[in-house]
């Protein structure tokens, strides 16, 4: 029996597919490419991801199985970014994140990605909320929310007690 992947188009140049194993190479290639644009504003997409046993295994094995994953393939059918929703335990709401290539900064993937993404949560999951964690100093991740709507909510300290942002936005 073969599983169907879940595929979200966007628009004619950009479209959401939900990893599978046959995407390591893909995602591996582009966190390498872009380790040192991945490493900034407390991202640790590069520092979980050091080898392509570490993709596999993550796809394989994920972390947290409700956390849908995705990739953003542009119309050339390249990799530009990862894009995953995480649903709360308790409540309606879900956690968007997102990353982007380096050589794939200022498209407006990341703006559409999360456009999409948000849509698919409220109308097809029935989600209320859909949330973002930013550090204060990624500003091209906060005018990627704005963009979309999301407003700041609260601040809220992370693990290494640095200061992050929340950003929210609620169905209507």
């Amino acid at each position: 029996m073969s599983l169907q992947r879940l595929e979200l188009v966007v628009d004619h140049e950009l479209v959401l597919r939900q990893f599978a194993i046959q995407d390591a190479q893909a995602i591996y290639d582009l966190i390498s490419a872009s380790r040192e644009h991945l490493s900034q504003n407390g991202d640790r997409t590069s520092a979980k991801y050091p080898d392509l046993a570490s993709v596999v295994a993550s796809i394989t094995f994920p972390q947290n199985p409700r956390r849908l994953r995705m990739g953003m393939w542009n119309r050339e059918s390249v990799l530009v970014g990862s894009i995953n929703l995480t649903p709360e335990e308790v409540q309606p709401a879900a956690e968007v994140g997102y990353y982007l290539g380096a050589e794939f900064q200022g498209r407006g993937y990341a703006s559409r990605a999360v456009s999409r993404i948000v849509r698919y949560a409220f109308e097809e999951l029935g989600l209320r909320s859909v949330f973002a964690k930013v550090t204060p100093a990624n500003a091209a991740s906060v005018g990627v929310l704005e963009r979309n709507g999301f407003h700041l909510s609260r601040q809220e300290a992370d693990e290494k007690g640095e200061l992050i942002n929340v950003y929210s936005i609620v169905r209507a």
